[in-house]
């Protein structure tokens, strides 16, 4: 698989703060000092409309190891109440066991010196039962109120390959993986199967 930005570390993706906190895992143990710690800041809707969802579930590739960037694609979307699946499927979800979810993956990311916030000014707030929760809330979300916040369940890429009839074949692993849906880029593209070249592949800058 060659794609010349596969593996490698970018922060383009959300407004960034930083701090010094204790916490942050090296090699499964937890540093002595003060480590730098990063706080992404989406600023998009804290909760995806279907539009949204639905592109991600239509889109032929996304990068999901922030701030790695690994590539895999989305069949599924998690939110509270509800998991979302291909050709606009939807069957319920359970909302404990979806915030648990949710605060296992913040906890790991918060092990490797990442924090995922918002503020009030995401939350869209309507008429819905979910949107009433947030009426009146003003500063930082809270731990709780960030488990609510959606996931993606998304399959690793394994291979791009061009086969004997010139089709261009895509492979994917087998089992699924949750990420948080603020730490997915969908809308990618596949990557090329052709060789690179080199100016391609140690591209200036």
């Amino acid at each position: 698989l060659r794609t010349k930005e596969m593996g490698f570390p970018t922060l383009h993706l959300h407004p960034l703060t930083t701090s010094f906190q204790v916490g942050v895992k090296v090699f499964q143990f937890e540093a002595r000092g003060l480590s730098l710690y990063l706080h992404a800041r989406p600023t998009g809707a804290f909760e995806p409309d279907d539009e949204a969802i639905q592109h991600a579930l239509k889109s032929q590739s996304a990068t999901i190891d922030y701030p790695c960037v690994h590539r895999g694609k989305v069949v599924a979307v998690h939110t509270p109440f509800a998991k979302y699946l291909e050709h606009e499927r939807v069957v319920e979800n359970t909302p404990y066991k979806h915030e648990k979810r949710v605060w296992e993956l913040l906890q790991e990311q918060k092990r490797r010196g990442l924090t995922v916030d918002f503020d009030s000014s995401a939350i869209d707030v309507d008429e819905s039962s979910a949107g009433r929760m947030w009426r009146g809330k003003t500063g930082d979300l809270s731990e709780n109120e960030l488990c609510q916040q959606p996931l993606v369940e998304v399959k690793y890429l394994q291979s791009v390959h061009i086969d004997s009839q010139g089709r261009t074949q895509v492979t994917y692993e087998a089992g699924s993986e949750l990420r948080l849906w603020h730490l997915v880029q969908t809308g990618q593209v596949l990557p090329s199967p052709l060789p690179m070249k080199v100016a391609e592949r140690f591209a200036v800058g």
